[in-house]
Parts: C-alpha cells; structure tokens; sequence
C-alpha cells in the first residue's frame, strides 16, 4: 500500500504536469518574488522526522490567482503515521494574500496582507492532525536590493484554540495567542534557479506562559519548463520541538 502512495505521488507530481504543459504556451513568470501571484498546482513528496514518529505522504496545493494582485491557495496533505500505522487526511490550510501597494520605490516592492487558517481536519487519534484551529493575520513586504537578492519579511497575530480531542484532559486544554514572525530571503542564482531561506520564529502565551518557537524552511528551486513546470527541494525544521519536514515537489503554472 505504500508503494502504491508514493507511485501515486510521483504520477501527480512529474508525469502529470508534464503531459499536460505541452499544451500550454510559455507564459512570464518570476515565482522568486514571493509577492508575485500566479495560479498554480503543486505536489509534494513529504516526510517529517520526529524522535517519535515518522510522517509521511503527498501535500498538495492549489492557488488561484483571482487577479495580480489577490491569490486564494489551499492545501491538503494526505499522509501516513508510522508509530500509528494509519494514513489519512492531515490539517488542510488556507490561505489568502492581497497586495496593496506596488512599486512604492525601485527597491520598496510591495506590501501583502494575508490571512493564514489550519483546520484540524487531521485526525488527532491517528496521529494525523492537530485537534486546534490556528488562524493568523498580518503582512508581508517586498524588498529588492538587487535583481539577484530580496527580502520579503512578514508579522503576523497567531491564535489557536483549544484541542478539541478527548484524549487530553479538558483541564490541560488551553488556547495560544502570540506572534509570528518570518524573515524571507530570496536570491536568484539565474533566471531559472533560486532559493529561499526563511527564518519563522513565533512567540505564544499558554495559559499565561511565554514560549519562544524556533523555526524556519528553505527551499531550492529550478524552473524546468519556462512558465510551466518548476521543481523544488524544501527543509523545514523547527528547533524548538525537534522535527523536520523534507519535501520533493513539483509546481504546474496554469
């Protein structure tokens, strides 16, 4: 069953996109700009490593571009507890973002409100999902000193209720509220090849305690068709809880 998983993962992720691209023209794209919104497909090959447990599956992804400057994206991870052994539906996230203001100075860019929401559609018993509901809200800006490297950093207020499984005690459940930070860092080594490195340290207060989170994600990117198919390596590791998140994907522009 889990050869069957991965085959799959590998069919929606290569093989998809290409045979499909062929009948697309070439379209001008500049995905190294995280402010830049297209309409796109994407999936992942995902692993996440804990001392634990082990998660692992496909996350795939769909953004809409309702027009340049406002883009609606969802995404929905199905994976594979190994200490469980139990696969399913994970916690989908939603998220939008609109852009402002454009072009305020040559290196001012942009500025990108968004709102963030994981639903815990994952099942907790199952080791699959989270049981809280997270919502964030804030901003991103666009900062370009060169055509080669920007920043893109962001703030936003997180709150997250309380879990919703009865496998915790209600005396032990409470709500976080806090914020979130992320520093993006984009520098483009061609016109087809760049990276990020993005620092996502968040701050929460449970039941009156402060925590500080360490986390971040870089990703490797490399545009193989022109305003088509463009793949990825990502590490996400979070310092604080001892995980890290592995993905191999593929993004299809529409």
């Amino acid at each position: 069953m889990n050869k069957i998983y991965f085959l799959l993962g590998f069919i929606l992720m290569v093989v998809f996109p290409l045979t499909i691209s062929a009948q697309h023209k070439e379209q001008e794209i500049d995905p190294s700009k995280p402010t830049n919104m297209y309409t796109e497909v994407s999936v992942n090959l995902d692993y996440k490593k804990s001392d634990e447990e082990n998660l692992y599956g496909v996350r795939g992804s769909i953004s809409y571009a309702i027009n340049p400057d406002n883009l609606l994206m969802a995404e929905i991870p199905v994976l594979r507890n190994d200490l469980t052994g139990k696969t399913g539906l994970s916690d989908i996230r939603v998220r939008y973002f609109t852009a402002l203001k454009r072009d305020i100075t040559p290196t001012f860019i942009a500025i990108a409100p968004f709102l963030d929401v994981t639903m815990p559609t994952g099942s907790f018993e199952n080791g699959l999902g989270g049981s809280s509901w997270s919502i964030s809200a804030g901003s991103v800006i666009g900062l370009m000193f060169s055509e080669k490297f920007g920043l893109f950093p962001g703030i936003g207020i997180i709150h997250m209720t309380k879990p919703s499984t009865d496998l915790i005690p209600d005396d032990m459940k409470f709500t976080s509220t806090g914020v979130a930070f992320q520093f993006n860092a984009s520098y483009s080594f061609s016109s087809k090849t760049y990276i990020f490195v993005n620092p996502t340290p968040s701050i929460l207060s449970t039941n009156g305690i402060w925590k500080t989170y360490w986390a971040g994600e870089t990703s490797l990117n490399h545009t193989f068709i022109p305003g088509k198919l463009l793949m990825s390596l990502y590490w996400g590791p979070n310092f604080t809880n001892k995980t890290n998140s592995f993905r191999l994907g593929a993004t299809f522009y529409l």
